[in-house]
């Protein structure tokens, strides 16, 4: 839904969604701390981000990540 575009994000929380298409696995692998200070932005704006996208909060949003970046690692 990101990558097609169907979610507008604000401008900060976009920030959030370019790292999520671009490196799925800082979301996967990171914490909501860390994703926030990549983006440079503020960690409620993560937390924003997520919920914008569909999910509960961070932890749904980066289960989602981690079940993309395993399934992905099993095809190679």
């Amino acid at each position: 839904m990101i990558a097609t575009r169907l979610i507008v994000f604000p401008d900060r929380s976009e920030r959030v969604a370019r790292l999520a298409l671009d490196r799925p696995e800082a979301i996967a692998f990171g914490t909501l701390q860390s994703v926030a200070r990549e983006c440079a932005v503020a960690n409620t704006t993560v937390f924003r981000a997520a919920q914008a996208a569909g999910f509960d909060g961070f932890a749904d949003f980066r289960m989602m990540f981690i079940r993309h970046v395993r399934s992905r690692h099993k095809e190679k």
